[in-house]
């Protein structure tokens, strides 16, 4: 990928709605507000440039959540987290998992897993500048699918709540 996708492409998608039971994994300091952004908003993320805009980054089952702690916390240990359940429905998320969507724009599954974010940034900041609530996206940790929420995007009609959170240990090694 050599630039982010084109603005007009962006918002002639549809997108598509979710609905569900997402999760998203916390710091135990933090678990008292799960979907606050202040995390993302202070130091950016695959999806979100630091300082731009915030995002809540949630896996679609505990396993892609755990997934991600261990590729983030790779060489050091692993502190004490927390995993909420997250229920949501939102109905315009953009779907970077789907090959059509990909294709329309100018984009590979690998450009979203890559450890350069710059790029990831970039589409994340244009979906959102395009009116998208979300993004669904391929885990760069394994298999499976994260779900990223602009928050300050939502539709109307959209709802996200906490549903609780449980103390999430992780085995040392996948």
């Amino acid at each position: 990928m050599t630039s982010p996708p084109d603005g007009e492409k962006l918002s002639a998608l549809p997108g598509r709605s979710v609905r569900g039971t997402f999760y998203r994994a916390l710091l135990a300091a933090f678990a008292l507000e799960p979907l606050s952004v202040e995390g993302s908003l202070r130091h950016g993320g695959r999806y979100n440039p630091m300082g731009a805009f915030g995002a809540i980054y949630c896996g679609e089952n505990p396993a892609v959540c755990a997934a991600e702690i261990r590729k983030r916390a790779e060489h050091h240990p692993v502190p004490r987290h927390r995993l909420a359940r997250i229920q949501l429905g939102l109905h315009r998320v953009l779907d970077l998992t789907d090959p059509a969507t990909l294709a329309a724009l100018g984009l590979r599954a690998e450009d979203l897993v890559a450890d350069n974010w710059e790029p990831t940034q970039r589409i994340g900041a244009a979906a959102r500048a395009a009116g998208f609530e979300g993004l669904l996206v391929p885990s760069a940790a394994g298999p499976g699918r994260n779900l990223v929420i602009f928050p300050d995007r939502l539709d109307t009609r959209s709802r996200i709540r906490s549903l609780g959170s449980r103390p999430f240990r992780l085995a040392t090694k996948p």
